[in-house]
């Protein structure tokens, strides 16, 4: 009997589920700036100051809070369309509501969508390094999200 066959198969699924399970290394976060305290002299100064500061700290709270749904992207395999939550212009939830379903489809976007939302909420933006073997799922990831953030 050939082994080749059944050598090259085995290859190729090793092969498969090594880059499905691929988790890609978190961006390292950068220290917060300190701010060094200034002294005020005159308690009139120090009034205003706590007035000034508290106006702004008012309206800095009025950040909205929304949810956009991004436009629908048909793949080769299916679409594929996210919704986002975001507060102020920072996204704080990301989540398909459709992608590619039926066969091998499901499973790989069952594996690639938690990628897909780490790596967007990390990045803050659509540009992502997306998932090697769902690469029709990551462009259209990218694609819906890139039109919800541009409502």
């Amino acid at each position: 009997m050939n082994k080749k066959p059944l050598l090259i198969l085995t290859g190729t699924i090793a092969g498969t589920v090594g880059v499905l399970s691929y988790a890609p290394a978190t961006q390292a976060k950068t220290p917060a700036l300190t701010q060094s305290a200034t002294t005020v002299s005159s308690s009139a100064s120090k009034t205003a100051t706590a007035a000034t500061s508290a106006a702004t700290s008012a309206t800095a709270k009025k950040v909205v809070t929304r949810t956009v749904k991004g436009s629908v992207v048909q793949t080769q395999f299916g679409p594929v369309q996210v919704q986002i939550t975001l507060n102020g212009k920072k996204i704080t939830a990301i989540k398909a509501l459709q992608t590619p379903q039926g066969g091998r489809s499901s499973w790989i976007n069952k594996q690639a969508v938690p990628y897909l939302v780490q790596q967007t909420l990390a990045a803050q933006s659509a540009a992502i390094q997306g998932v090697g073997g769902a690469t029709y799922t990551t462009d259209g990831w990218i694609t819906s999200l890139q039109s919800a953030l541009a409502q």
